[in-house]
């Protein structure tokens, strides 16, 4: 893997984390269609391309967000839009990778994860101190809980993650001793 990036210039390596950190605000815009019922509306319409007003009441949204977010998805090419009658839609082909509850759609199931990780963001700024406290415990994230993220990504995929880190059973309280609360919250979701 090191190799692959042996000759990268500096160029490359700031179009590579421009890349990431646009990943990274695309993933929570996701999670946001996601967790709004906006996906599901766009699913249910994937034959019947709608305004940006049809999909807000649709969804029973505020029409001005509704209309950023899809600034978002149609800039990362999730959703398609038709400059002339101004109308969106989710091509065929990406329907299936929206539909909750199927395999195809654990991937975007599983983009809730990212805000509620994201919520201890400071947290985890006082906890990586060297004075700071030892970790964070579950009750520091209200809206996390031990099965949230594993009913989002059930199935294969969190099997495919538990083969990916080739995770040997441990005990919650190991791995928040060895690695602390963050990796154990991740053991905690892949459980």
């Amino acid at each position: 893997m090191a190799d692959k990036y042996a000759n990268e210039t500096a160029e490359d390596f700031s179009s590579r984390l421009f890349g990431f950190i646009s990943g990274g605000f695309t993933g929570l815009s996701i999670a946001l269609g996601v967790k709004s019922g906006l996906f599901a509306v766009l699913v249910d319409h994937h034959d019947k391309p709608l305004t940006s007003q049809e999909l807000a009441d649709a969804a029973g949204l505020k029409e001005r967000y509704v209309r950023e977010w899809l600034g978002v998805m149609t800039t990362a090419f999730i959703v398609d839009l038709d400059p002339v009658t101004e109308r969106y839609h989710l091509p065929t082909h990406r329907v299936d990778s929206f539909r909750s509850g199927t395999m195809a759609g654990q991937g975007a199931d599983c983009s809730i994860g990212i805000p509620i990780i994201s919520e201890v963001f400071n947290k985890m700024l006082e906890v990586v101190k060297k004075d700071g406290p030892r970790g964070l415990t579950f009750s520091m994230t209200p809206n996390y809980t031990n099965s949230t993220i594993v009913m989002a990504c059930r199935g294969s995929t969190t099997a495919s993650f538990r083969s990916s880190f080739h995770l040997n059973p441990r005990s919650r309280q190991d791995w928040r001793e060895e690695f602390g609360c963050l990796t154990s919250g991740v053991v905690a979701v892949l459980q």
